[in-house]
């Protein structure tokens, strides 16, 4: 189930520091990232901070062109209560944690 924050800045500050997040892990500038959604640079700068938000369509550009999840973009602003959405937040080491430990376990059986 989500629960959304009530906040809107919150909600505004958060998303941008995500998107911030995802494009720097997907090592874009500023400049090659708004290109490729079709925004200008000084938008996205706005968004990273907060100002501004996306569309649905700016949205699913991120996904597409990041290979992100969703849970990822709108980390802290819904709660998130599915083990599936959990895992998919962590980091890719500790992915593999995960995995050699769900391993280990099913080797016990």
């Amino acid at each position: 189930m989500l629960d959304v924050e009530n906040s809107n800045e919150f909600k505004s500050k958060t998303l941008g520091e995500n998107i911030k997040s995802i494009r720097k892990k997907a090592k874009y500038t500023q400049e090659d990232f708004s290109e490729k959604l079709g925004i200008t640079p000084q938008f996205l700068s706005s968004v990273e901070r907060g100002i501004n938000g996306i569309s649905l369509t700016t949205a699913i550009k991120i996904f597409q062109i990041t290979h992100c999840s969703p849970m990822s973009l709108f980390k802290g602003i819904v709660e998130i209560s599915s083990i599936e959405d959990k895992y998919e937040l962590l980091a890719d080491d500790d992915k593999q944690v995960v995995e050699k430990m769900i391993n280990y376990l099913m080797e016990r059986k």
